[in-house]
């Protein structure tokens, strides 16, 4: 299949509004707590950014090509731009529960499901460890070794 360009503008541009949100919540935040939010934020947007420039460059290529999951064996079998907005509507959900239960216990859920929307479900057993361990990472390096304090978390406090 070909490229869908328009979808392919949407879905990025989705991201990368995403991402000027979490930065503009991180800049209501006080003080150091504001820096996990806000780079998550930049994240998003500098890695949306680089995205849709080298898709649109395959794009105007010769006879660029994209699956729904980009091997085709994915866990849901959806038309091209489906998945993108499946992953952009779980992106929102991940940000808007971030400000009701906080930053490291919504990526409990958000990051298995995303990970199972890549093709992660031939690792299932793997998806709980892995979110945990990198979740418990996220705290320890900007808790522990940074001692910056996190927003408001049901986990943490």
């Amino acid at each position: 299949m070909r490229t869908n360009t328009p979808t392919t503008i949407l879905g990025h541009g989705g991201i990368i509004a995403l991402g000027i949100h979490a930065v503009t919540e991180g800049l209501r935040l006080d003080g150091p707590s504001a820096l996990f939010p806000m780079a998550l934020g930049v994240t998003l947007v500098g890695v949306a950014a680089l995205s849709l420039l080298l898709s649109l460059r395959r794009a105007g290529g010769s006879g660029a090509t994209t699956g729904a999951t980009g091997t085709g064996t994915g866990p849901v079998d959806v038309r091209p731009g489906r998945i993108q907005a499946i992953g952009l509507i779980l992106l929102a959900g991940y940000i808007l529960a971030a400000d009701v239960v906080g930053l490291l216990t919504a990526a409990l859920a958000f990051l298995p499901l995303l990970a199972w929307l890549g093709g992660g479900e031939r690792r299932v057993r793997l998806l709980a460890p892995v979110t945990i361990v990198f979740v418990a990472g996220l705290y320890v390096v900007f808790s522990v070794l940074l001692r910056l304090p996190l927003p408001r978390d049901l986990m943490v406090g």
